[in-house]
């Protein structure tokens, strides 16, 4: 059970780390040269380590704004604090550090308490009580060491605004400032009554714990502990109509005597020519609840002739620290007595039942991975050393209480690489952390327990993996707060569905890390759009919208397809297949090899065959010749087509073969749907829906499926990208229409129970409703309905 350190870690030249008087409750750092700070930064916590640091950075001296932003993105650092003269464009991102190192030593415990009190609140939801209280019982320490660290702030003189102006109220505090000094005291601090406010801005608070104190506490109570810390109250007069203060109200209906006790001294003033009306009729207008009637202001030039005032003032010196220790006190006695009254919650606490249920969950959860665990001894596994100074491109790591070694499918799909397997958090993180600096590509495997807990503690180290997969015995308890994380491709019970799915997303991630040249060639499907330029390919399955007006564009399109389908085979058609495969992948030898091998055996089963069936099998491995295919028809360029027209007759002549076994053989046929899943942009999307109820051509093989649940996979059912958008398309076949063929092709397929049908290319559909799919985790899912219809100039025309 990982935990983490709260550590200070301070930026400078000496001089300027001598100078700042900072004192903190937690463990400092020092680094005087940017190269020292990245080391301390980046330095990798060791294997067995279950403490990890996390730190809060100031900057004594400036560092270009690229660093900062460098910090500023690092997981292990919670805030960055610049000494500078102006706010940051984002204070959430770069809190300014204002000249006063006591609020800066005041702003970072405060941040260090949240960041606690917030990791405390993660570790609940997980229901790790022993490791909450630690996070807890930390922030209350913290708390008090606040509390004798800042005081109460008393002040000499309390100015409170009636009616009056902000303008007025400051004129005022800068006259009486100086009619004070000219009395001979020159140290003297005079305060406005809204100092004392909670404020959402950054600033010193004067009172220990006035948030606390200002949402918790009686309001009259805290009037009183403010007339406690200062001896002398002002209270301003205006010309405005109301007081729109209600502290303001609220002070002066507690005080009960005027300029009679010289060490609680009130009285009214000044500072403006204030009107007969409002000055003869002021108790009348504002003082129906007041203790007194005798409000006639002074004059506050004349002040400094008021014996009353001048001795108030000597008492308010020589009583100043003693206010300070009174009231701080009256805090601490109040803090106190919230927590025996258990007003102000420090610690959770689970309820019997609540304790009882948590034990039933862990016996149940220990049972049901203990029956799924297929895996030998934990302990017979060594840790692959991590100090190799070569980095790999590909990282595999398994993270589970119980499992350390993996099936021998599982460690071919990933050859020749190894499964790092860890069953601790701490460890794997530290792991993790030196494979993201020598900038591997992860792919994570974990169980649902400890997945949650690494997203709800390092969501951030955790959007730096390539592929996350959650592999548990109970999936719909991982559903919920899995989806919402785009790293995580889906929660598996199955280890077959789970070795396919990584296997395809190892093999695309292969493919787009070749050269820049394969990277346009074999680039995510999602990422088409931004390259094509014909509006009517603009969806990434590469489609040809029906036109009344412009139908020969359309059936054109169809006479291409055919004209490439009906030629011959020869030498020349197969050379240059071959040769536009090696061209394309020129700079990979590993798929060079595989291009090798399909010269090779392509035509092995010619002479057994009535059609070649190798065109099929090499089409259906998730390899290099159906995306080179499909990104090839996509395109639309009949020279690059021309130059595939050998496998493509071989693969059209396969499906029509088998489609006519099927339909002319059993005339009974019922309707069929088949489903395809994939996620789109939102430009994409919107073109669909502006298609509704058009006749479309399909361009390229169409891979459909019989399970929408594979579809759904194949939607990536838990995106959370606001940029895509998951779709299933949902195709119907009516029973007697005569299309294009497309074939069952599952038993040639490494995936056979996905149940693959493959449309031919040129197909034809009418596009029905557009809709969200039903259910409470499908909202981020649209079902596009599609229609095969009769391959036929006149039916479509009238159709349209």
């Amino acid at each position: 059970m990982s935990s983490f350190e709260s550590i200070v870690l301070i930026y400078g030249s000496p001089t300027d780390i001598v100078h700042a008087t900072l004192s903190f409750p937690v463990p400092s750092l020092f680094a005087f040269d940017l190269k020292s700070l990245e080391n301390i930064v980046n330095l990798s916590p060791q294997l067995n380590e279950s403490c990890l640091r996390r730190y809060f950075l100031i900057l004594l001296q400036p560092i270009t704004e690229t660093i900062v932003h460098q910090f500023q993105s690092n997981h292990r650092i919670i805030k960055v604090y610049n000494k500078q003269n102006s706010i940051e464009q984002n204070l959430k991102e770069s809190n300014q550090m204002i000249n006063s190192f006591k609020q800066l030593t005041l702003d970072i415990t405060n941040d260090i308490i949240l960041f606690l009190t917030t990791e405390g609140e993660k570790q609940l939801k997980l229901e790790r009580i022993s490791l909450v209280k630690v996070y807890y019982q930390q922030a209350r320490i913290l708390k008090e060491w606040m509390m004798t660290f800042f005081k109460a702030e008393p002040c000499h003189i309390l100015l409170i605004s009636l009616n009056s102006t902000q303008e007025n109220l400051d004129n005022t505090q800068q006259q009486l400032q100086t009619i004070c000094e000219n009395l001979g005291y020159n140290s003297l601090i005079i305060r406005q009554f809204h100092d004392y406010l909670p404020s959402n801005e950054r600033h010193s608070s004067l009172l220990p714990y006035s948030k606390l104190l200002f949402n918790n506490e009686n309001p009259e109570k805290i009037c009183q502990m403010i007339q406690n810390l200062c001896s002398i109250r002002l209270y301003l007069y205006g010309n405005e109509l109301k007081i729109p203060s209600e502290w303001s109200n609220l002070m002066i209906e507690n005080e009960k005597e005027l300029m009679d006790d010289e060490d609680n001294w009130t009285c009214f003033i000044e500072n403006d020519l204030i009107s007969n009306e409002i000055k003869w009729n002021f108790s009348f207008l504002f003082g129906k609840k007041w203790q007194f009637s005798r409000v006639t202001p002074l004059d506050l030039n004349q002040l400094n002739n008021d014996p009353r005032f001048v001795s108030a003032l000597r008492r308010s010196f020589l009583t100043y620290s003693q206010r300070q220790i009174q009231v701080t006190a009256d805090i601490f006695d109040w803090y106190e007595d919230c927590i025996k009254r258990e007003d102000i919650k420090l610690e959770p606490k689970l309820k019997d039942q609540q304790i009882i249920m948590k034990s039933k969950r862990r016996s149940c959860r220990a049972k049901t991975i203990k029956n799924r665990c297929v895996f030998s001894n934990i302990y017979s596994f060594e840790y692959l050393t991590i100090d190799n100074e070569k980095s790999s491109s590909f990282t595999f790591i398994w993270l589970d209480e119980l499992i350390n070694d993996s099936t021998e499918q599982f460690k071919k799909i990933i050859e020749p690489f190894q499964w790092n397997f860890f069953n601790n958090i701490s460890s794997c993180i530290s792991f993790i952390e030196k494979q993201l600096r020598q900038k591997s590509n992860i792919f994570l495997i974990v169980s649902g327990k400890l997945g949650e807990e690494l997203f709800l503690t390092t969501v951030f180290l955790m959007q730096q993996i390539f592929s996350v997969y959650i592999y548990c015995a109970q999936i719909e308890p991982n559903l919920k707060w899995s989806k919402t994380h785009v790293q995580i491709k889906g929660v598996y019970n199955n280890l077959n569905q789970l070795q396919r799915h990584i296997e395809k997303d190892y093999q695309q991630l292969q493919i787009s890390s070749s050269d820049e040249n394969n990277r346009r060639i074999y680039q995510n499907d999602n990422q088409l759009f931004n390259q094509l330029k014909d509006d009517e390919s603009i969806c990434t399955i590469g489609l040809t919208v029906y036109n009344k007006e412009q139908a020969c564009l359309f059936w054109g399109n169809q006479r291409i397809i055919d004209t490439f389908l009906s030629m011959p085979h020869s030498i020349e058609s197969r050379k240059d297949m071959m040769e536009e495969f090696r061209r394309i992948y020129e700079n990979n030898e590993k798929i060079l090899d595989e291009i090798n091998l399909f010269d090779n055996s392509y035509d092995d089963l010619l002479d057994n065959s009535v059609v070649n069936e190798a065109s099929i099998q090499w089409y259906t491995k998730a390899g290099f010749v159906s995306k080179t295919i499909n990104q090839i028809l996509r395109t639309n360029d009949i020279d690059r087509i021309f130059k595939f027209r050998h496998i493509l007759t071989d693969i059209y002549q396969y499906l029509n073969l088998s489609y006519e076994q099927s339909y002319s053989s059993n005339s009974n046929v019922s309707n069929e749907i088949f489903y395809r899943g994939q996620f789109i942009t939102n430009e994409e999307f919107d073109y669909l829906k502006q298609l509704r109820g058009s006749i479309i051509s399909i361009n390229t093989l169409l891979s459909t499926t019989k399970s929408m649940q594979i579809a759904l996979m194949y939607a990536g059912k838990y995106l959370d990208n606001k940029d895509m958008v998951s779709i299933v398309f949902i195709i119907e076949k009516d029973s007697g229409v005569q299309t294009r063929p497309f074939a069952n092709i599952s038993h040639y397929s490494l995936f056979p129970d996905e149940e693959e049908t493959l449309f031919s290319m040129g197909c034809i559909f009418k596009i029905g409703n557009i809709r969200k799919l039903a259910g409470e985790d499908n909202n981020n899912i649209w079902t596009v309905y599609l229609k095969l219809i009769q391959h036929n100039y006149h039916e479509i025309n009238n159709i349209n």
